[in-house]
């Protein structure tokens, strides 16, 4: 895992450094308009995910799941319950 949110950046192409075979990188949190239900637009806090994975080591397919996975693991996170 890599954030390079942490500089402002949104996206990024974080670099797999052997013997790894995969990495995540995270981008700012910032507000962004978004379509929402029944056609409406609105504002939300967003962030960019990204993955770089090695094709000889994982598939692609695999590797996509994986980042949706992840990325429904977030969106799934029900911060009201968070101590601060």
């Amino acid at each position: 895992l890599t954030n390079f949110g942490t500089s402002g950046s949104l996206f990024g192409n974080p670099i797999i450094n052997p013997p790894q075979v995969a990495i995540i990188g995270t981008g700012t949190i910032s507000p962004r308009p978004v379509a929402l239900s029944k056609g409406r637009l609105g504002v939300k806090s967003t962030m960019g995910l990204s993955t770089t994975f090695d094709h000889r080591a994982n598939d692609g397919m695999a590797a996509g799941h994986f980042s949706a996975s992840i990325q429904a693991a977030i969106e799934g996170l029900d911060f009201s319950q968070l101590e601060y």
